[in-house]
């Protein structure tokens, strides 16, 4: 849907990135002011609670300091005044201690009655008795093992002394309150402010990003011209070395194979001609050799040549007729992977034109997406593939071009069963190794062509 090439495409590209990149940012400073709510509300709720408890335990003990707590009335007040707040939940216990021997303490009201009575020996509390003093502890359920506690809970003990002058010992118990709220309330003040400010920051970046990516954008393309004048530079420089050899090397060898003929046709010692007929030999294979250079895989490009019209000429050239040539509309003249298929194609229809005249060939090119694929079929008498010498001059052309690409071909024949050479050409020649295989299943002309993938 958007194209990372230039153009209105390539802004949309680029905005949408930024969107996506604003978007990710503003999720990840979400959750960090998540996490560092709860910590913060956690901790605010435990100091709260602490002194909380301390003042509730100071400010029950004030109405007990002016009464006389040898009579009863006192328990009913308390009654009245703590068991509402112990069933909603505010407290969770609150007791009245008065001393009972050297280190033991007597609950004589608390508000869970089967309490009452209960003798216990108290540790830094006998301290507190008949004080102002007071201690807050945060209650574990290591200190009360058989207790079902709440997980986060304090208790604070305050001393008093009644209007008789006897001394007693408060002791409350509260819950932690909920930190939920408290972070809610954090997030509510916290999280507008973060994510408007990067909202704002993405604002302010985006004239920039788009400049960036502008940037880019021209710096590609720049490359993209330089990589076709290097292929442009690199065809120029072929066809240049292909007008030495014809006009020069070619020439000179050809005289050179003259002036052995002539020297043939004189009388000659035996070992004079053995070299002249070696030397002969020679000459002839290397200009079949520069012959081959010159018309198959490593010919120059033709330019802008439609692939299709350029592979006609060449079948008009090595006099091959009834060819079904089918060239995908997406395939362009120019690209590296194209100009390498072209010229395996060459080299696969001089084969046929060398050992299969008269055959009835088809060849398909089809463009896909990440990789280029051609099939050169006929019907010809075939050849058995454990016959080929490793040094075939043409199936080793062949192999080298798709290699110098990171592409295969694949030869698929039997004797009398025709010949289907299929060529894969990816368009990033780092992709794929190129591979070289000749194979025994029979591929006739007739069967549908499948583009090797």
């Amino acid at each position: 849907m958007f194209a990372p090439g230039g153009g209105v495409g390539h802004l949309r590209w680029a905005l949408l990135r930024h969107v996506l990149a604003l978007l990710l940012v503003m999720a990840v400073v979400s959750l960090l002011l998540v996490w560092q709510g709860d910590r913060v509300a956690t901790k605010d709720a435990r100091i709260a609670t602490e002194m909380q408890v301390r003042t509730i335990g100071l400010e029950l003990s004030a109405p007990l300091r002016s009464r006389d707590l040898d009579e009863d009335e006192w328990r009913h007040d308390l009654d009245a005044a703590l068991l509402p707040r112990v069933e909603s939940g505010e407290l969770l216990q609150v007791k009245v201690w008065a001393p009972e021997g050297n280190d033991s303490g007597r609950i004589i009201w608390s508000t869970r009655a089967e309490e009452i009575d209960t003798v216990r020996v108290l540790d830094s509390e006998l301290l507190l008795f008949g004080t102002d003093g007071s201690e807050v502890h945060e209650v574990t359920t290591d200190s009360y093992p058989d207790r079902d506690l709440p997980p986060e809970l304090f208790e604070a003990y305050v001393g008093f002394a009644d209007q008789g002058g006897n001394g007693y010992l408060l002791e409350v118990y509260k819950p932690v309150a909920d930190p939920a709220r408290i972070r809610n309330a954090l997030l509510r003040d916290w999280l507008p402010l973060a994510l408007g400010g990067v909202l704002l920051l993405g604002l302010a970046t985006l004239p920039l990003s788009l400049s960036l990516s502008r940037r880019v954008a021209a710096v590609e393309r720049e490359r993209r011209a330089i990589a076709q004048q290097a292929l442009n530079a690199a065809a120029a420089e072929h066809q240049r070395m292909a007008e030495q050899i014809h006009d020069r090397a070619l020439q000179d060898l050809a005289g050179a194979a003259l002036m052995l003929g002539t020297l043939r046709r004189h009388p000659l010692p035996a070992p004079t001609r053995a070299v002249v007929d070696q030397v002969e030999a020679i000459v002839g294979d290397d200009i079949a050799l520069l012959r081959d250079l010159l018309d198959g895989p490593y010919a120059p490009p033709r330019g802008d040549q439609p692939l299709a019209a350029a592979i006609t000429d060449w079948c008009d050239e090595l006099g091959i007729d009834g060819v079904r040539i089918e060239v995908a509309e997406s395939v362009a003249s120019g690209r590296p992977e194209v100009e390498v298929a072209h010229r395996i194609i060459k080299e696969a229809l001089r084969n046929v034109a060398r050992h299969a005249p008269g055959a009835t060939v088809r060849v398909e090119v089809h463009d896909l997406a990440s990789e280029v694929t051609a099939l050169v079929v006929d019907d010809g008498p075939g050849f058995d593939p454990d016959a080929v010498p490793d040094g075939h001059f043409g199936l080793r052309l062949m192999a080298l071009a798709a290699q110098s690409r990171g592409g295969s071909v694949t030869v698929e024949t039997a004797p009398g069963e025709g010949t289907a050479i299929r060529v894969v050409l990816p368009r990033d020649p780092g992709s794929r190794r190129g591979r070289w295989g000749v194979v025994r299943r029979v591929s006739r002309p007739g069967d549908p062509a499948t583009p090797p993938h």
